[in-house]
């Protein structure tokens, strides 16, 4: 009795030894990443002199925060008067879901399906002024297919891309149907970073047709031959100048964690 006694002693300690864990070892904390600093458009200064020599000027001011734009504060001057407007982003998951301009007239709504921006409205003192709906995006993410309906007119744009930019867009009018026709448009650009570069595509998608978009949303500048184009030691647009129309770009640095 006493032998099996001291076997089942012997066989309950080994089971407790087996079913004790080896203290595992903390895990080692990876690396913290580090801030990154980036480049943003702070301002556009457009400067346009009449033939009787008035002189009105357009200036668009930009607000950031840790990379995100978060304002948009627009004045036009001129000798008479200026006025003054601005516009909020508001982000819900880390998307713009809508734009709220100050006087509270004017707001712009963004959904989203799959983590793609996909309808936007516009409305103006509750008012639709147009909506829009992104149909297609490319294998590379970008905006392939849009339409825009301003209620009295609807047009789809299709955009095709090379390299980051949109080199040719097509539009087609869907209303009125006895107006349907295509027109293609083709662009070029300076190869240098595009002055939009790190804006949001809801910002993109300002105006009432896709023209905004291929100019914002492209990786490089649009040039137009009438304008002499000037850039600073980092190959950024500072201005674009023809007689009579400038157009001057200021940038700040910006850290993103």
């Amino acid at each position: 009795m006493t032998k099996k006694l001291l076997l089942a002693a012997c066989v309950a300690a080994m089971a407790l030894t087996g079913c004790k864990k080896d203290p595992q070892p903390e895990p080692t904390p990876g690396p913290t990443p580090e801030p990154q600093t980036v480049s943003r458009l702070a301002s556009i200064v457009h400067k346009n002199v009449m033939p009787n020599g008035m002189e009105t000027r357009m200036v668009s001011n930009f607000s950031w925060e840790n990379g995100n734009l978060l304002q948009e504060q627009d004045s036009v001057i001129t000798p008479m008067l200026t006025v003054v407007t601005a516009q909020n982003y508001v982000y819900e998951n880390g998307n713009i879901v809508r734009t709220e301009e100050t006087s509270g007239k004017w707001t712009h709504y963004f959904t989203y399906e799959n983590g793609l921006l996909k309808t936007f409205v516009d409305f103006y003192e509750n008012d639709t002024l147009f909506c829009g709906e992104i149909t297609a995006y490319n294998a590379d993410g970008k905006v392939e297919e849009v339409i825009y309906d301003l209620e009295s007119t609807k047009n789809k744009y299709h955009l095709t891309w090379v390299d980051g930019d949109a080199t040719q867009l097509t539009k087609y009018v869907i209303f009125p149907a006895e107006q349907a026709d295509t027109l293609t448009t083709t662009f070029a650009y300076d190869g240098k970073p595009s002055v939009y570069t790190g804006f949001p595509l809801a910002f993109m998608l300002g105006g009432s047709d896709a023209y905004f978009l291929v100019e914002r949303y492209s990786a490089h500048n649009v040039l137009n031959q009438s304008y002499t184009y000037n850039y600073d030691e980092n190959s950024r647009l500072i201005s674009k100048v023809k007689e009579n129309d400038s157009t001057f770009y200021q940038y700040i640095e910006q850290t993103v964690e």
